[in-house]
């Protein structure tokens, strides 16, 4: 990412208000868990990165995040309808690597 280091990214997803629930998975060379987690990071690995314990993280939030759907109080995935978004576009973070 040639303008921001994933501290800020992880900075400025939780500074959104729309994006801020979002769970991030923090994969970085740096070793520091503590201000990941500080930060916001739902998860930390450093590299190389444990492929099963990744996949296992993955799941666990994909998991929690449909089992919050038909609770009360909390919005399904696909709230607001389409209709009802906000027509922001997001600033793109750095190059595309497809």
């Amino acid at each position: 990412m040639p303008d921001w280091d994933g501290w800020t990214v992880l900075n400025k997803l939780k500074a959104d208000a729309e994006l801020a629930e979002i769970p991030v998975i923090m994969v970085t060379i740096v070793d520091n868990e503590a201000m990941g987690l500080d930060l916001g990071a739902s998860s930390y690995l450093v590299k190389p990165v444990d492929r099963e314990r990744l996949a296992t993280l993955i799941e666990k939030h994909r998991a929690m995040r449909f089992s919050t759907v038909g609770k009360p109080g909390v919005p399904p995935a696909n709230w607001p309808p389409k209709s009802q978004k906000s027509s922001r576009k997001l600033e793109p973070v750095g190059p595309r690597r497809d």
